[in-house]
């Protein structure tokens, strides 16, 4: 006659199946999702440049960044004019840690070497993305916001926002805003960006430092500045 005793290795060893049959199916679910996404940064690459933007992606991207990560990354700095996938000459990007490089730089999130890097499963994830130098204004591309776990985002002559897709990025804390001149005026959809985990906004040279009538126009309480800080910013501790 069966006991309970004889029954526990039984129960333990469905209960270890199933678990890694839930497990094994996570695990194709994430597989299947990285795959979609490499597919949709690759379809927003022109035709006769896929080839050359794998090719750059792969010499540049260290082994340290997580690579769906950088290929997002590689995507931004060709749609912002850094790189021209048309250009024989580009052969690889550098990738420069916070602080140097010429026109970007960027960190993970651990305790990398060259760049300030931190650790999922022994590849890091893009947190910090500074956009700056460049000769011409260029517009931030959407694809950006595919970097989910951006913390802080710095850009300087930037002529527009993707302000939906930002407002989709979960993690953003800090945005400084440098030489952006059209971003702030009264005809930026400012309703539309919704940053509800932002502590830290920082504008220098972007319109609302003129002096006259306009000067920090996020005095009057009628501002359409002063109203988006107040209801799509809750969490806003510093303003500069």
């Amino acid at each position: 006659m069966a006991t309970k005793l004889d029954d526990e290795p039984e129960k333990t060893a469905t209960a270890t199946t199933a678990a890694g049959t839930i497990e094994a199916a996570a695990t194709a679910a994430k597989r299947r999702e990285q795959l979609q996404l490499r597919e949709t940064i690759l379809a927003e690459i022109p035709e006769e440049h896929r080839a050359k933007f794998l090719e750059v992606c792969v010499r540049s991207i260290p082994s340290n960044v997580y690579f769906l990560d950088g290929m997002v990354l590689v995507s931004v700095l060709t749609k912002i004019g850094y790189a021209d996938l048309g250009d024989p000459r580009l052969k690889r990007i550098e990738f420069t840690s916070m602080g140097y490089g010429v026109g970007w730089c960027c960190a993970i999130d651990d305790d990398g070497d060259d760049i300030n890097v931190n650790s999922d499963n022994g590849v890091g994830r893009i947190v910090k993305l500074r956009i700056y130098g460049l000769v011409d204004p260029f517009d931030l591309p959407t694809c950006v916001a595919r970097l989910d776990k951006l913390t802080d985002l710095d850009v300087s002559g930037c002529r527009s926002l993707p302000a939906e897709a930002l407002s989709t990025l979960p993690n953003l804390r800090d945005l400084v805003l440098a030489s952006c001149p059209n971003l702030l005026n009264d005809s930026f959809p400012l309703h539309q960006m919704k940053l509800p985990r932002l502590t830290t906004l920082r504008i220098h040279g972007s319109g609302r430092e003129e002096s006259g009538s306009r000067r920090l126009s996020i005095r009057s309480s009628s501002s359409p500045f002063l109203t988006w800080m107040i209801t799509k910013l809750p969490h806003l501790e510093n303003l500069r």
